[in-house]
């Protein structure tokens, strides 16, 4: 089921409820115009300023991206954009004219107010040609107005997009103190520069980057197009508006005015006026020394460093990526009425998961991916590596092979006991190694039985060795010096008293 919809502006009809029954939609009297920007953008752009980054919607993330894998797509669209340009540069520069497609402009603020010269780091005039709410004098609660038609023809006319004129102090000098003495009470020349630009409201074409990765949404602006200004007049302050309304704007050409009878053009330019009216609001006002006093939302945002509560370094791409923020956060909200299906920019979203027809229809290409592991084989080198160890394989098999067949076929385990009888000197063959449970590489019962020790293998004397029984040499046994045997042996076979004779 879907929800009423969202719209980021609020708009009121021209006729009162006692007259509205009476009238066809269709008379030209009868139309809607703008009063405002609705509540609901205000959440979500305020959000957007605070976080300084694009909302996003944690709950969606899995079902556009499924677990484990990052995915990313490019969408196009058409939306508000800021076009700035720097009018002024350093001490004593005299600012340049601003030069719009119908006319040209000049800073409406002094350039010396500015520091080092002046006691200002930031004075930001954004509202100069603000449409005025309410339009009429007699009007009932919303703007319905109290009187018959005809109204005046201006009424809700979207007249001009207020220019943003931005000067500001930028620490360029972060290796000598900012102020000479207390804080606030004189700037350091050399370490202050004043600027100052201007940002004109454009209708952009945007291609944005959605990035999903491990469940985090990072979304960004890759490139935009500038088309055309969304109202494409100048304001002239000095030039009254009589026109029956109580809005004292005039801009310049009067015929460059988008009225409310122009539907679709005046809906579209209400959103875009809704949106940058957000931000002009949050950026309008100035901040001064001593004591930083500041009469500007400005410090809310991510354009102010907060430490000295100065403007941040490039300042105009800052202000334009700031406004590229409030755009994209228009995604996280599927009720507005401006957002659409990416396959589909005909259709609204509303709050379905799918749209109205084929689900294939709503596909939109993305590419995914996912960190793996993955090995390179070359096959020479890994036939070498195979052969190798295939050859020393077959060698240990043999050497096996031998050993069993040496050992009469019968093979031993790795008990320490097994060890010994395999390796055993020929003072420890006089036992039978080789009993019922030999056969199975055991050792029988009643040589596990008997007390083996380590020490001097006992002879005849400890220091002396005979010729051994059966030694086929015809001359006597006789003594001959020999060094000690030490070894493994059972009891009765070692000496372990006897100490060596000198």
């Amino acid at each position: 089921m879907d929800l009423f919809d969202y719209d980021i502006s609020m708009l009121e009809t021209s006729y009162s409820t006692r007259l509205r029954s009476l009238l066809n939609p269709s008379d030209p009297h009868f139309f809607d115009y703008w009063i405002g920007k609705s509540w609901q953008s205000d959440e979500f752009l305020t959000s957007a300023t605070f976080l300084q980054r694009p909302v996003t919607d944690s709950d969606e993330t899995f079902k556009v991206c499924e677990k484990g894998w990052n995915c990313s797509a490019e969408i196009s669209f058409v939306g508000p954009a800021y076009k700035c340009q720097e009018l002024a540069r350093g001490v004593g520069a005299t600012p340049r004219v601003l030069q719009q497609q119908s006319g040209n402009a000049r800073l409406p603020f002094d350039f010396g107010l500015l520091a080092p010269k002046g006691n200002h780091t930031w004075i930001a005039s954004a509202t100069l040609g603000e449409y005025h709410d309410p339009q009429l004098k007699d009007v009932e609660p919303g703007g319905i107005p109290t009187f018959d038609p005809p109204f005046p023809k201006n009424l809700g006319a979207f007249r001009t997009e207020p220019v943003i004129w931005v000067g500001y102090a930028e620490l360029v000098n972060t290796s000598i103190p900012p102020y000479l003495g207390e804080r606030g009470r004189g700037f350091n020349a050399e370490a202050w520069r004043p600027n100052a630009f201007a940002c004109e409201h454009y209708e952009a074409r945007y291609t944005a980057e959605l990035r999903y990765r491990d469940g985090v949404q990072l979304h960004a602006i890759k490139s935009r197009q500038l088309l055309d200004p969304i109202v494409n007049t100048t304001f002239q302050g000095h030039i009254p508006a009589v026109d029956g309304t109580e809005d004292n704007t005039t801009a310049t050409p009067e015929e460059n005015y988008v009225l409310p009878r122009d539907t679709l053009k005046y809906r579209k330019t209400a959103a875009y006026h809704s949106l940058g009216l957000f931000l002009r609001n949050m950026i309008n006002g100035t901040i001064s020394e001593p004591n930083t006093n500041a009469s500007s939302f400005v410090i809310q945002t991510g354009l102010i460093d907060q430490r000295l509560y100065n403007a941040r370094p490039n300042m105009v791409s800052q202000l334009e990526k700031y406004y590229e923020t409030l755009v994209l956060s228009m995604l996280v909200k599927p009720r507005f009425l401006p957002v659409v299906w990416a396959s589909k920019p005909d259709e609204q979203t509303g709050i379905r998961d799918s749209g109205l027809g084929p689900k294939e229809d709503y596909m939109y290409p993305c590419q995914r991916e996912r960190a793996a592991i993955k090995f390179y084989y070359r096959s020479r080198i890994l036939f070498s590596v195979y052969c190798v160890a295939i050859f020393f394989t077959i060698l240990g098999l043999t050497a096996g092979a031998l050993a069993l067949r040496k050992n009469d076929g019968v093979p031993r385990n790795t008990d320490f006991s097994s060890i010994v009888a395999a390796t055993r000197g020929s003072h420890l063959g006089k036992v039978p190694w080789d009993g019922v449970d030999g056969d199975s590489g055991g050792i029988p019962e009643e040589v596990m039985s008997m007390k083996m020790g380590y020490g001097r293998l006992r002879t005849a004397e400890c220091n002396v060795g005979y010729q051994e029984e059966g030694d086929d040499r015809t001359d006597s046994p006789k003594p001959m010096p020999r060094s000690p045997d030490f070894g493994f042996g059972f009891e009765g076979n070692l000496d372990q008293t006897c100490g060596s004779k000198a």
